[in-house]
């Protein structure tokens, strides 16, 4: 996925998510990928977008979580998949970036993400207070309109 499990994300468990339980990020683990199954992942099952939901009172605010942020990944998925390129493309592929080493070899040559790529790009996603690279990322996303209806709606996922 491009921000692996657990965690905050952009496509988490069972959709999509922007910012999940455990901060800000951007993607999810396996469904369809915009970077590669296992790596960068357009609407990840499982991944950072919301976390496991844990056990107890947690695990049904979680699923309910986890349930708003794929409707938002199935109702916006262009914005999703914009999200998903930025992430890859400001935290993986510019010079500099905190994943330009595990993904330079895949994703920034226009293949699918591998394991390693994936979980940093998935870490990165979950830095908290946000890095550089994921100012970026917010910044893109602000200038694509679906991106921006996307982020604000997995942003109101609680």
């Amino acid at each position: 996925s491009t921000a692996g499990s657990g965690g905050a994300s952009t496509a988490g468990s069972g959709g999509s998510s922007t910012a999940g339980s455990g901060g800000a990020s951007t993607a999810g683990s396996g469904g369809s990928s915009t970077a590669g199954s296992g790596g960068a992942s357009t609407a990840g099952s499982g991944g950072a977008a919301a976390g496991a939901g844990g056990g107890g009172n947690g695990g049904t605010q979680a699923g309910s979580k986890q349930k708003c942020k794929a409707c938002c990944a199935a109702t916006v998925s262009a914005g999703r998949d914009v999200l998903l390129a930025q992430l890859a493309t400001q935290c993986g592929c510019q010079t500099g970036s905190p994943c330009e080493t595990e993904c330079a070899g895949n994703v920034c040559a226009g293949q699918a993400a591998d394991q390693a790529c994936g979980a940093c790009l998935a870490t990165t996603a979950n830095t908290s207070p946000p890095n550089q690279c994921l100012f970026a990322v917010i910044s893109e996303c602000n200038k694509d309109g679906a991106c921006k209806e996307f982020f604000g709606c997995d942003q109101s996922c609680k």
